[in-house]
């Protein structure tokens, strides 16, 4: 009964979805693009190490009377560059990773906006509206409640 209790509600949600997607004005919700190799190799191409002395002056041009005399600068010297443009698959992965929590909490923020939605435009409804938005509410926790009976396995 639980099973079936669970999938009746969830079509009781869709519906109620629809209605307030159409009534509510809400918008589908908003998932970010795809990582791609691209990206993926741009960042880590644009991740460089490097050690050395830089540029000193030891005598800093100056002017005399009209005449400019040159300054005495030592060039700089580089001793080594690291560049971590072969780190590309890790960053990918982690951007994958953080590509599927963000589109996951997308969709659970569109969920959670339409229930909210809903509960808000059913009590807007003058004198049924809060026994509907209570409705709404107690089947709600009743879908909530066999879900936990069905993962730790109360009952029948």
């Amino acid at each position: 009964m639980g099973t079936k209790l669970v999938i009746y509600v969830l079509i009781f949600d869709v519906v109620l979805s629809l209605m307030v997607g159409a009534y509510g004005g809400l918008g589908a919700p908003s998932i970010p693009p795809e990582p791609s190799v691209g990206q993926a190799q741009a960042i880590a191409g644009s991740i460089i190490w490097s050690a050395g002395i830089p540029a000193i002056t030891l005598i800093p041009s100056f002017s005399i009377a009209g005449s400019t005399f040159p300054g005495l600068t030592l060039p700089s010297i580089t001793f080594f560059v690291i560049s971590f443009g072969w780190l590309w698959p890790i960053i990918l992965v982690f951007q994958w990773i953080a590509w599927v929590f963000s589109s996951i909490a997308s969709v659970i923020g569109y969920i959670l906006s339409i229930f909210t939605g809903s509960v808000s435009l059913l009590s807007g409804v003058p004198v049924l509206g809060p026994f509907l938005a209570v409705f709404t509410l107690l089947i709600n926790l009743v879908l909530v409640w066999e879900i936990i009976k069905l993962i730790r396995g109360y009952g029948p």
